[in-house]
């Protein structure tokens, strides 16, 4: 099987390490999301086509948490024929709890 895929770009790389436009603190918390993924089959002859994904959303990333949104729409027929979403909420425990959950359990 062959899988590729393209992905994201953070506005906060954007104003850290490319261009300070000013943004508001909450924009530049914010990644938006263009995602393409394939997969194909590795051997010949088979039966079975190509399939791609496209992804489009956005993801909020605070200090102790973040959460994000995407569509997921199918690209051909192989595919499927119907839209999906997904979404996700992460805690950063080290962030949260610094003295109990975020200390690291193996010290070296």
């Amino acid at each position: 099987m062959w899988t590729g895929g393209l992905s994201q770009y953070s506005i906060r790389y954007l104003q850290s390490q490319v261009k300070d436009f000013g943004l508001p603190t909450f924009v530049n918390r914010l990644t938006p999301l263009v995602e393409i993924a394939w997969s194909s089959s590795a051997s010949k002859p088979n039966q079975t086509s190509t399939q791609y994904l496209i992804g489009a959303g956005i993801n909020y990333t605070a200090q102790t948490y973040a959460v994000g949104i995407e569509a997921l729409i199918p690209g051909n027929k192989q595919t499927g024929s119907h839209v999906g979403v997904i979404a996700q909420f992460h805690l950063y425990f080290d962030d949260l709890f610094p003295n109990s959950l975020g200390k690291p359990l193996i010290h070296w």
